[in-house]
């Protein structure tokens, strides 16, 4: 399953919460300056003009600050709630599992009963995976590859960090990569995209995320030797 992305969701808030509070003291504090020198010179409209000016930045960029926030945390509560789904464990246990092969031809995934009762799962669900038969090249596009791009671009723009990508998701992902499979359908999808003129960088993202990672893996794998030394 999934790894649930709540912790990253509760960090996000705090501290986004704490830039907030940091941004009302120091705007207090501009305030109080610009009005007590004001004051002291006696420039009535200036220190109402100043006072004005700044509370408007203030107001302004406090709305950015909490919008921002918000977005973080829509972006972080998406992967939390499509993470749990059932549909994306049943099909990266399939995956990972081996227990699905990509027809080319008709662009679709078959589930393979014989491996699928070879799976450590219970009857009811082996019994329910092979009723299904198959998964459209969409559903792994939208549960799972382009899932991992829009991650992917998260981590690229700094709303998730690579190491809690690593810590959480990185095992998944990873194994999900290099499954023959699913390099086949990418495969595929990027010699159509080339046919048709287009670029073939479809989950180019997905790709750079996974050397990231085991780029980082490898440096963390160092460091924690060179600090056993």
């Amino acid at each position: 399953m999934l790894i649930s992305m709540r912790a990253g969701e509760n960090f996000m808030r705090k501290r986004d919460t704490a830039s907030i509070v940091l941004l009302v003291l120091s705007s207090f504090i501009t305030l109080c300056g610009i009005g007590y020198f004001c004051f002291l010179q006696r420039h009535l409209w200036e220190t109402i003009t100043g006072v004005a000016t700044v509370w408007i930045v203030f107001v302004a960029y406090t709305q950015l600050v909490v919008s921002n926030a918000t977005s973080k945390a829509d972006f972080i509560r998406r992967f939390t709630i499509e993470g749990r789904g059932e549909n994306i464990t049943d099909l990266m246990t399939l995956i990972l599992g081996n227990a699905i092969t990509y027809n080319v031809e008709g662009q679709f995934f078959n589930i393979d009963e014989k491996t699928v009762r070879k799976l450590g799962i219970d009857e009811r669900k082996k019994t329910q995976l092979i009723k299904r038969q198959r998964y459209s090249q969409d559903e792994i596009s939208s549960w799972l590859l382009g899932w991992y791009e829009e991650m992917a671009s998260f981590e690229k723009n700094d709303i998730i960090t690579l190491d809690y990508v690593y810590d959480n998701f990185s095992f998944n992902l990873r194994e999900l990569w290099k499954k023959i499979e699913i390099q086949k359908y990418v495969t595929s999808i990027n010699e159509k995209e080339t046919d048709n003129g287009g670029i073939p960088d479809l989950f180019e993202g997905v790709k750079m995320l996974v050397s990231k990672l085991e780029n980082y893996e490898i440096k963390k794998k160092l460091a924690l030797k060179f600090y056993h030394s």
